[in-house]
């Protein structure tokens, strides 16, 4: 019987246990002690016998597999199979060393004194040294785990962190002639054959591959990504035999894949395109295969070379700028294309109006105009049917959105009349819609009137000398799910008929039926399309100022006035039910005061200060999430303030869980619902202060 035999039939006996091996670990220490118990049922008879067959019989057939082998291939294979064994004994010496030391460091010792902490940092510091070395030592995988504790700083001690940073550069020890095997194994050719020029001084180096400088037939200058040969094999028995390490297999696997890697690459590319500040190499296909990967070659300066940034007079506070505004920030400008009938209003106009804005902007991208923040144009589908493509898009993408989305300005019904712009947002975007209307002309009005200036006229509040802008969105268009799931600050507009012109309709007279159609906006709407170039400017102004302004336009204090004056507009029989309710608003009042005082003395250069503000603002609607909705069928109505009432699913109602309470006139109900309210009220305020106070009365 050969060895080459009765090491397959040995593999055979335990390849059918190992699942059940991981499974069990505590039988692990079966094949280690020789203390049987007298009554063993069955199967662990069994692995008691596979005990010593594994102690003795592996190692000696493993031994006779090595020697008795002519090929050269398979005794190196047989070799790493065999080290990557040695490697996981080595590991777990050194673990074992570490417990004991630091057990032993800290014997009479009393937790909490200086003693026990100078000597637990001690301990630490060798351990971390030991770990740090045994990593470089294995090489492969190991580097990789090292290096995966180094992300994790807030977990692991600061000994650790420290001792484990000579990784990040750390390269294996290539042997010599390593690169002419893996060139010829998948170029059959030397790299000098390759490429037209191949450096072999390697320009860079880490746990996985080195990187050459090289040059193609074409004479582009390129960079040469070469694994290491043996890395792929070590890998596998490496995951093997340190089995507690196996759910690295995966993620691991996909990284000794450059043809992945390079294939990231590109996707990347495409979807940053955009992104003038961003470059993404390209990648040579035709030189590149499974563990060779080579890039077009861009040289640059990583971010931590504060020096080196300062000698190409690069500010390091304007690369922070660049990805906080720009990669963390964006503006969504949206529409919908889908109709009952043949929609030239709905939803047309809207369409209309966002190509529009579009072509302006992309013209005046192509003459250099880059926005801080970025732009997002969508138009969905499936609108009249439920909303259907926003809401999806929004859920596969919400923790995405959640965090970077700045606001969202909506366009369905873009024009159904030429006498004045309606609007209605998010309280924070009143002071920077005001702002926009007395930039952009009014419609069919004197060149000098502006859209403000008609709003003095038809849409005024007396009471607050200010235009009529409506507080809060309800479900009718697709910025529900920006405005429910997401929680951005939202915002949404049309140009409207006057309805004292049409006996006071709720919407124009021929909406969603046949006769919508381009002669009857032509003849009846907006004969010279006015209105529909109006609005354009308008939403377009607003997407500049809320993209350009370095510190975001919201008003904080608006959301002080809208949660009084909806409170003020519930009427009950007894108004100290909602006494909680409005102490927590006042409370609200005074942090918001207090947030815009601290804005005037922020130093408005610093990135930083910026981010750090900015943050705070995309916090505030976000606070007003509940998470469980309203409950029922109505859990994804999450906004406090404002979501559809039960009594009313269509339009925005102010405190709507509030409101229904209200409606069913049970009082134990109006009661929680308004305490439910004071919870979130209290948690928005929270996100005002400064962030070492927020939790201080």
């Amino acid at each position: 019987m050969t060895s080459r035999f009765i090491a397959c039939q040995l593999i055979n006996v335990y390849k059918q246990d190992i699942a059940f091996f991981k499974q069990k670990s505590q039988l692990f220490s079966r094949y280690l002690t020789t203390n049987i118990q007298p009554q063993l049922t069955t199967p662990t008879r069994q692995w008691a016998i596979k005990r010593y067959v594994l102690i003795i019989g592996l190692p000696v057939t493993s031994f006779l597999f090595y020697r008795l082998s002519t090929k050269s291939d398979t005794r190196r294979k047989h070799r790493i199979v065999l080290e990557s064994i040695g490697r996981a004994a080595r590991a777990t010496s050194i673990g074992l060393r570490s417990a004991i030391d630091q057990k032993t460091s800290l014997l009479f010792k009393t937790e909490g004194t200086d003693e026990y902490t100078a000597a637990l940092q001690a301990s630490r510091r060798r351990n971390a040294k030991r770990f740090a070395h045994l990593c470089i030592d294995l090489g492969g995988v190991y580097v990789k785990i090292g290096q995966a504790f180094i992300n994790l700083p807030e977990v692991i001690p600061v000994e650790y962190y420290e001792e484990l940073q000579i990784l990040q550069e750390r390269a294996l020890r290539r042997e010599k002639g390593e690169i002419d095997t893996l060139f010829k194994r998948y170029f059959r050719d030397t790299p000098e054959n390759v490429f037209e020029k191949f450096n072999r001084e390697p320009i860079a180096a880490a746990s996985l591959a080195e990187v050459y400088s090289a040059e193609t037939k074409q004479g582009e200058r390129v960079a040469v990504k070469v694994q290491y040969s043996d890395l792929r094999e070590r890998f596998e028995t490496d995951i093997t035999t340190a089995w507690l390490l196996d759910e690295l297999h995966d993620d691991l696997a996909l990284e000794l894949d450059f043809l992945h890697e390079a294939r990231n690459a590109e996707r990347s590319r495409e979807h940053l395109r955009h992104l003038d500040y961003v470059n993404i190499p390209k990648v040579h296909w035709d030189l590149t295969k499974k563990r060779i990967l080579t890039y077009e070659f861009i040289s640059g300066i990583t971010i931590d070379h504060i020096d080196k940034l300062k000698a190409m007079n690069l500010s390091l506070k304007e690369c922070i700028f660049q990805s906080t505004y720009k990669m963390y920030s964006l503006l969504f400008y949206l529409a919908l294309r889908d109709a009952w009938n043949l929609g030239a209003i709905d939803p047309t106009s809207g369409t209309a109006t966002l190509l529009e804005v579009t072509r302006v902007l992309g013209d005046m991208y192509s003459k250099g105009f880059r926005p801080r923040r970025s732009l997002m144009f969508c138009s969905w589908g499936a609108e009249e049917y439920g909303l259907v493509g926003s809401i999806e898009y929004v859920q596969e993408y919400v923790k995405v959105l959640g965090a970077r989305v700045v606001s969202y300005l909506n366009l369905d019904v873009a024009v159904s009349g030429n006498y004045t712009i309606r609007s209605t947002a998010s309280p924070l975007l009143v002071d920077a819609i005001i702002e926009a209307s007395k930039m952009v002309p009014s419609a069919y009005d004197s060149p000098e009137q502006t859209v403000y200036d008609k709003w003095k006229k038809v849409r005024w509040n007396n009471v607050t000398n200010e235009p009529i802008i409506g507080n809060g969105l309800g479900s009718g268009s697709d910025y529900l799910g920006f405005d429910q799931l997401a929680g951005s600050s939202n915002f949404d507009a049309s140009y409207t008929f006057n309805p004292a012109d049409h006996g006071n309709l709720g919407s124009y007279p021929l909406y969603h039926t046949s006769y919508e159609v381009f002669s009857m906006v032509k003849k009846f709407v907006d004969p010279e399309f006015q209105a529909h170039r109006a609005l354009g400017q308008f939403t377009g102004v607003l997407a500049l100022i809320l993209c350009e302004t370095p510190v975001l336009p919201f008003n904080v204090n608006r959301y002080t006035s809208a949660l009084r004056q909806t409170i003020d507009s519930f009427k009950t029989n007894d108004s100290t039910m909602f006494d909680l309710l409005r102490s927590a608003t006042n409370d609200f009042g005074i942090a918001a005061e207090e947030f815009v005082a601290r804005s005037k003395s922020m130093d408005v250069k610093n990135p930083y200060v910026i981010r750090a503000y900015n943050d705070q603002l995309l916090q505030l609607e976000r606070a007003f999430l509940n998470p469980l909705g309203q409950g029922g069928a109505y859990s994804d109505m999450k906004h406090i303030i404002y979501a559809p009432a039960k009594n009313n699913q269509y339009a925005s109602s102010g405190f709507p869980a509030i409101a229904d309470a209200i409606s069913s006139g049970d009082k134990t109900e109006i009661s929680n619902q308004v305490k439910i309210a004071t919870y979130f009220v209290r948690g928005a305020l929270s996100t005002l202060k400064e962030f070492n106070k927020f939790i201080a009365g």
